[in-house]
């Protein structure tokens, strides 16, 4: 019991894992498990407990601010999602924080084994669907997202985290046996992502491909120029593998057939539209969601010669599909520089390591085109994954010290 009382937060790590993908609700016991965990370190044990890094205190500093104006600007009801979802950033940070640096790579093989074993009930979910249907189920979101269990924009996500920290994982490893295993789990899971069509995944797993050949890996220039030019030859390869990848991506027709069935250009029009009026003020923002939504809907009533296209954006209502612009439209322009700049903090704390510098990475690119913190799914992977990236950003600086020293 005592050697159980003693990996408890490695347990709790575990848990949150295990039920990011698969139960909305156990996730949130295991969040107050987590932080009743820390409470008993502090008020029993009398531990210390480790000041956050600035850029976290910025983070909660810039979620207190944003609450503040929340409050002044609406009601509870109008913001209702602000005041669910939002402080699940705080309490994760609370839940999860105090794991060793001795526990990161357990931490990692964890969150890729549950990534692997979520992608496998997938791909039965798949078989199954399309046993009875006898129909390619990928042309239609929603019965992707019920397949997937999670949105499909989630469900690559969380693949493209894995990859990235099986191949850190691939990279430290000594056993060819067990480089062997990483390999075919990131082409696993990229398979996963291909298949899916998950287009937003893909082009970041391309891009981080690119980022790492030009400024963290160690082989010589010709060989980074070979591996440059073998990518848009790999693109291909995915494309012509991929039927689902190409009608995602409209290949072969034209640019207004995608603008045309890509819902962020009529949204982000939306949103410029909101900024632009004179009723908006561009130092506090709305500081209500209910009138960003609606103002979004009035948007979307203006859409012409498709009917039925107007009905759909005004059944979804939504949002504004891009995490800074919805800071921009909820809390100004400050608040939306805030954000960018706590980014660009960790983006500078994690610049010498090439696994937390990917992964922050993947969430901001994911945050381009998603409002990450309107989900609950959302809230929790970007948190968990950041202070992942954190711990491992700690744990190679400790391992690089010993090196030095010894």
């Amino acid at each position: 019991m005592q050697k159980l009382v003693s990996y408890r937060y490695e347990m709790i790590w575990g848990l949150f894992l295990i039920f990011l993908p698969f139960s909305k609700a156990l996730i949130n016991i295991v969040l107050v498990l987590g932080i009743l965990f820390l409470v008993y370190d502090i008020v029993i044990k009398k531990t210390a407990f480790v000041k956050p890094n600035t850029a976290f205190i910025v983070l909660f500093v810039f979620i207190v601010c944003l609450s503040i104006n929340a409050f002044l600007q609406g009601n509870v009801h109008e913001n209702k999602s602000f005041y669910k979802l939002y402080p699940l950033l705080i309490g994760t940070y609370f839940a999860m924080i105090s794991i060793k640096n001795d526990s990161v790579t357990t931490i990692k093989k964890i969150s890729g084994v549950v990534s692997v074993f979520y992608v496998l009930v997938c791909f039965v979910r798949i078989g199954l669907y399309y046993t009875e249907f006898q129909v390619n189920p990928f042309g239609n979101s929603n019965v992707v997202n019920h397949i997937l269990i999670l949105e499909r924009p989630y469900a690559a996500c969380l693949s493209l985290i894995n990859i990235i920290l099986f191949y850190d994982l691939f990279r430290k490893e000594i056993k060819k046996k067990n480089k062997h295993i990483y390999l075919i789990l990131i082409f696993f899971l990229t398979v996963f992502i291909v298949l899916i069509a998950a287009r937003l995944a893909l082009l970041s797993l391309l891009i981080i491909a690119v980022v790492y050949i030009l400024f963290f890996s160690k082989i010589k220039f010709k060989m980074k120029l070979s591996l440059l030019l073998g990518i848009p030859l790999l693109l291909a390869v995915l494309l012509i593998s991929s039927k689902g990848l190409q009608e995602r991506l409209f290949i072969g027709k034209s640019f207004e057939t995608f603008k045309d069935y890509e819902p962020r250009f009529v949204i982000w029009e939306g949103v410029f539209e909101i900024v632009a009026s004179k009723d908006f003020n561009l130092i506090s923002g709305t500081g209500n969601y209910q009138e960003i939504e609606n103002k979004l809907v009035n948007h979307y009533q203006k859409i012409e010669g498709n009917l039925s296209k107007r009905d759909y954006y005004l059944s979804e209502r939504f949002n504004s599909h891009n995490q800074f612009f919805d800071i921009l439209l909820f809390g100004g322009i400050f608040a939306s520089l805030t954000l960018i700049f706590i980014l660009g903090c960790f983006f500078i704390c994690f610049k010498k390591n090439f696994t937390s510098f990917a992964l922050l990475g993947s969430l901001v690119l994911f945050m381009l085109v998603e409002n990450i913190f309107h989900r609950q799914t959302g809230c929790y992977l970007f948190m968990i994954y950041l202070i992942l990236a954190y711990k491992i950003n700690s744990e190679d600086k400790v391992l690089s010290q010993r090196i030095l020293i010894n």
